[in-house]
This record gives C-alpha cells, structure tokens and sequence, in this order.
C-alpha cells in the first residue's frame, strides 16, 4: 500500500479523457544574471572601469544566487568572477602604466 501524502501533487488540465501535466521549470534569475556579468567581465574587460564594475555586479548576483535552487550557474558565475576580478585589476593596471608611458612627453 502506497502512502499518498509521499506523492508530489502536480497541476493538471483535463481535456477530453487526456490529462495534461503541467511542469513549472525553475529558473534562478540571480544565478544567471551573475554569471552573464561574469561572461560580460571577461570580454570587456579592456574598457575602463566597466570591467571592473561588472565584476563586482556578477560576484554580488552570484553570492545571492547561491540561496535559491538550481545552484549551477550561480556557483559558475562566482568563480569566474573571482577569476575575473584580479585579472581586470591587474589589466587595467598594466594598461594604464602602458598608456601612461606612451604618453609622457619628456621636458627638454
């Protein structure tokens, strides 16, 4: 004897003699907001302060997307935005100190 209260109730829509199951999909909309920022980060981490902010953007959307299921693009978008985040730092470091040599003319 099967134990009914076990069993997961799901909506259904009854046309004709045929039952039609609707399935609710989850989505975690923080999760993937973060992880596209992420993949944003990345790309465009050549333009000042953009890739920095993005970076920021991403880790935050991700650390909220931890909380809700499904987990995966949240936990993808985290470690790519602390991947990202020293690596923008440190690109944009080194392109300022080379744009800032490229463009300091010497007194004569």
């Amino acid at each position: 004897m099967e134990d009914s209260k076990s069993k997961e109730v799901q909506p259904s829509i009854t046309v004709g003699q045929q039952p039609i199951i609707i399935q609710q999909s989850k989505t975690n909309s923080k999760g993937v907001v973060g992880f596209v920022c992420s993949l944003l980060t990345m790309i465009l981490c050549w333009i000042p302060l953009l890739g920095i902010l993005l970076g920021i953007i991403s880790f935050i959307f991700s650390i909220l997307g931890l909380s809700k299921e499904p987990k995966g693009l949240a936990i993808a978008g985290l470690i790519i935005s602390i991947v990202a985040i020293p690596f923008v730092v440190l690109y944009q470091i080194l392109f300022g100190s080379i744009l800032k040599s490229l463009l300091y003319i010497k007194p004569l």
